[in-house]
């Protein structure tokens, strides 16, 4: 009876010694560039094809994940509240404050006007902004 555990244990042993096992890559070469040194430029070595072929849209400063994912909604919401702010909306509404307030940030010639007087209020030195 003491013997038994020593004997299920080298059961396992040699069963877990299977030669027979299939190696799995977990790796994924499809994006490497075989035509550049991996010591020389590295990143372009495993990035070189997609560096080469991806397109990043004019409207958009760089690439990531998130952007691919983003940029559509980003563009839906943009469209919705252009809509909001254009449209007469019942005085007092939540759609006529949102579209009020996405239209106040969005009018960059008054924007720049009110930041360009408090910039020489600030410059000239006065205490009184008007």
């Amino acid at each position: 009876m003491k013997k038994m555990p020593f004997l299920f244990a080298a059961v396992l042993f040699f069963g877990a010694c299977n030669n027979n096992a299939t190696e799995q890559k977990f790796t994924d070469i499809q994006g490497i560039d075989s035509s550049k040194k991996n010591g020389g430029n590295f990143f372009m070595y495993v990035n070189g094809k997609w560096y080469d072929s991806a397109q990043i849209p004019s409207s958009q400063s760089g690439v990531a994940a998130y952007m691919f994912m983003n940029y559509p909604q980003r563009i839906r919401l943009q469209n919705i509240l252009d809509s909001i702010s254009k449209a007469s909306n019942t005085a007092g509404s939540i759609e006529q404050k949102v579209g009020d307030f996405y239209a106040s940030g969005m009018d960059t010639t008054t924007i720049n006007i009110i930041s360009q007087k408090k910039l020489v209020i600030l410059i000239s030195g006065e205490t009184t902004a008007t």
